[in-house]
């Protein structure tokens, strides 16, 4: 619970900062200016998102003490 929390405050922290700089970006600053931040926010919650979800992942392999057995279906072809 305490990494969901954790995670949930870092993710809107950046998006609020993010959003806050676009709107201001926009009244003071050219378009390009703009729409690199915009992308650049788009890439930078994606990467938080996939940190988060992987962190969960990982959490919940340890929980099970399934750590280091890969269950991929690679493995069950090659078998």
């Amino acid at each position: 619970m305490r990494g969901l929390i954790y995670h949930n405050l870092l993710y809107f922290g950046c998006s609020f900062a993010f959003s806050l700089s676009v709107v201001l970006a926009t009244i003071f600053l050219s378009f390009p200016v703009v729409h690199v931040i915009a992308e650049t926010q788009v890439v930078v919650l994606s990467l938080l998102v996939t940190r988060m979800h992987r962190d969960f992942w990982r959490l919940d392999r340890t929980a099970r003490g399934i750590d280091g057995v890969d269950i991929s279906l690679s493995t069950f072809m090659a078998q």
